[in-house]
This record gives C-alpha cells, sequence and structure tokens, in this order.
C-alpha cells in the first residue's frame, strides 16, 4: 500500500466517524479542541506529519508547532497559529499555517478567520496556508497584505468533509499538504500557478521558493522613518 492509499484509508475512517454523528459534531457544544483532537490532528497524521512528536521528541526539532494555549477574548489580537509547520533540518521558518475553528462556524464566508490566516502566512512569507474546522478545509492565498475588507477575495480553494471520500478530490490536498508533497516542493509549486494576487499589489522579492507581492502601503512602510512611525501589518 502506498504512502497515499494508506493516507486515504485513514482519512475515510475520519469522514465515516464525523457523517456518523454529525449533528453532535456541527452542535455548537462541540468546541474546537474536540475538533482538533477528534479530527484536524489525526487528519494531517494521516498526511505523514507527527503531530503528536511521537518520534521528534526534541522541542528544538519539531516539524509540528502546536498552540495549545487559551485563545483571547479578542481573536485578532492572537499571536500564533494554532499549528505551524516546518520542515527538518529547518525549524525556524514555516512552510505554512493551519488556523482550526470548531464544525459550528461555518467557516467559508467568515472575513475574520480569513484574515487571520492570511496575516499567519504573510507575516511569514508563506504564500497559502490552511483554514479548517474538518467539516471545511480551505486553501487560502496569503500572498497580499492582510486587510479584512479584502480577505475573502484572494484565490482560495475549498473542500467538504464528503470530498475527502472523493479520491481525486483528496489526492489535490495529499499532493499539496501531506509531509512528502511539502517536501518536495509542492507549496512553492502550488504558488507558481496561482494567477497575479488580487487588489493593489507589486512584486517584491521572492517567497520560500516563490514569490510575494506588497502593495502600496507596504512599500510606504519601508520609506518612513523614526521621525514618522509606521504602523504594525
Amino acid at each position: 500500500m502506498t504512502a497515499f492509499d494508506k493516507a486515504f484509508t485513514q482519512v475515510q475512517t475520519l469522514v465515516q466517524k464525523f457523517d456518523r454523528d454529525i449533528k453532535h459534531y456541527m452542535s455548537a457544544g462541540y468546541s474546537e479542541a474536540e475538533s482538533r483532537q477528534d479530527f484536524i490532528d489525526n487528519f494531517f497524521i494521516a498526511l505523514g506529519w507527527d503531530v503528536n512528536h511521537q518520534t521528534q521528541t526534541n522541542p528544538y526539532e519539531q516539524e509540528v508547532k502546536i498552540e495549545r494555549s487559551q485563545k483571547q477574548q479578542n481573536e485578532s489580537a492572537r499571536k500564533r497559529a494554532d499549528y505551524a509547520f516546518y520542515l527538518s533540518p529547518n525549524f525556524k521558518d514555516e512552510v505554512f499555517f493551519v488556523e482550526a475553528k470548531k464544525p459550528s462556524v461555518l467557516i467559508t464566508r467568515n472575513e475574520q478567520h480569513y484574515f487571520q490566516t492570511i496575516r499567519y502566512g504573510w507575516n511569514a512569507g508563506c504564500p497559502i496556508s490552511v483554514l479548517t474546522d474538518f467539516e471545511e478545509f480551505v486553501i487560502v492565498d496569503c500572498r497580499a497584505k492582510p486587510n479584512i475588507k479584502y480577505a475573502l477575495n484572494g484565490q482560495h480553494k475549498s473542500y467538504k468533509y464528503t470530498d475527502y471520500a472523493n479520491k481525486e478530490n483528496f489526492a489535490e490536498i495529499y499532493w499539496l499538504f501531506s509531509r512528502e508533497a511539502v517536501a518536495n516542493k509542492s507549496i512553492e509549486k502550488y504558488a507558481a500557478t496561482l494567477g497575479k494576487a488580487k487588489g493593489r499589489v507589486t512584486q517584491k522579492a521572492l517567497f520560500k521558493g516563490g514569490y510575494q507581492t506588497i502593495d502600496d502601503s507596504f512599500l510606504e512602510y519601508h520609506r518612513c522613518n523614526k521621525t514618522k512611525p509606521c504602523s504594525s501589518i
């Protein structure tokens, strides 16, 4: 059995579990922490990531960093994504982030949740990241400066949990975000297929293996001086 086939089988078990008790998992009382433990952690474990640090026990050499602390009242004030993914031996530069929610929040039209995800990716130079509650899985375009007014305008792509049961649909996710795919530059290759980021943007430097776009306000940020402090991104 190939790594892909093994992952597909494991995720089908999660899909069946979610579908069997969907009313419970979609209820307001089912928490984000439960969603992460029951589904999201296991989804990325199936994709080959050592989420629970079973083999990568050295805290300074772990490819998945997990934020388990209590969320602040103001979501926009959060500093770290729920999951940050790295590739050995580079444990300093993130390759992508995952922002997790509980299934009842209906993430696909929520500007705040997209904004959070874009901000993490943009600040780290990651062209894409993931927003998911397992019931939905969104590839979020992080190439343009985060602005909540335009957070839904990027070249985002979304899947429903039922799509994971389709081998072709699951393959799109697997060959982009699995450990083996990311090690083979899948994210950089995917970013190269995307068109120009939406909005007023100017190309600047490179993402890690791809390209980064910035808008006029970001250029202005770098032109400012100590007597004229700049607002933060």
